[in-house]
């Protein structure tokens, strides 16, 4: 089972703060998702406030993007290539440097569950300026932002949290067989409302909080640590 989110607009799952994954630069978030609704500025992932690390949907067609506050200008990067398809499960990887060359601050990856992921192409690069902005006093929001005005409307599973870039390689190494690895720092399946833990061994049933969702068929790919 996976959790469905978007039976009511505040549907989401807070998870305590936890100092590992708090203020990470670089960061890889990973995720499968499964959106019944491409409704626009639904939010996939937060950590903090609206803008400061989140992915969402950008448009109604299927693109997605990742914003990371700074203290100038925050960063942003839009796809133009729509790879979040409707009612069918897609794997992400969102990546995160500040040190990275100019245009190449953020990294978006999709794939299927028949195909290795592949970067996106973006119609929007924005690297901003000034420094990252500070997300250690609130944990992240799966399937919200923290206003839990803009649920994302289908089914989330196998969310992981990174403190670096992972390589194209190991991104498609967790696509298709997903485990623990050196710098995870969260690693939560979603299997449904009743079970929610973290291999990463930095939260516990408790730090968990659901607000509305249910449960859904999970992503039919290889058990975990397979």
């Amino acid at each position: 089972m996976a959790i469905t989110f978007g039976g009511a607009t505040s549907d989401r799952l807070t998870l305590q703060v936890q100092s590992a994954s708090n203020n990470l630069n670089p960061f890889t978030w990973t995720f499968w998702a499964f959106c019944t609704t491409r409704n626009s500025s639904r939010v996939i992932i937060a950590k903090n406030s609206t803008s400061q690390k989140m992915a969402r949907l950008n448009g109604s067609t299927g693109n997605v993007e990742l914003l990371v506050g700074r203290a100038t200008t925050g960063a942003d990067y839009i796809t133009s290539d729509t790879p979040l398809a409707a009612n069918t499960w897609k794997y992400f990887a969102f990546t995160f440097d500040s040190t990275a060359a100019a245009g190449s601050l953020i990294h978006i990856y999709s794939g299927s569950l028949t195909s290795s992921i592949v970067e996106s192409t973006y119609g929007t690069k924005t690297d901003g300026s000034g420094a990252v902005s500070t997300d250690s006093s609130q944990g992240f929001v799966i399937g919200n932002n923290s206003g839990a005005l803009s649920a994302f409307q289908g089914r989330i599973a196998n969310f992981s949290v990174w403190n670096r870039i992972l390589t194209t390689g190991e991104l498609i190494d967790q696509q298709f067989n997903p485990h623990m690895e050196t710098g995870c720092v969260l690693f939560t399946p979603l299997f449904d409302t009743s079970l929610l833990v973290d291999y990463s061994g930095h939260l516990i049933a408790s730090n968990f909080t659901l607000t509305g969702g249910a449960s859904g068929s999970h992503v039919p790919i290889p058990p975990l640590f397979n």
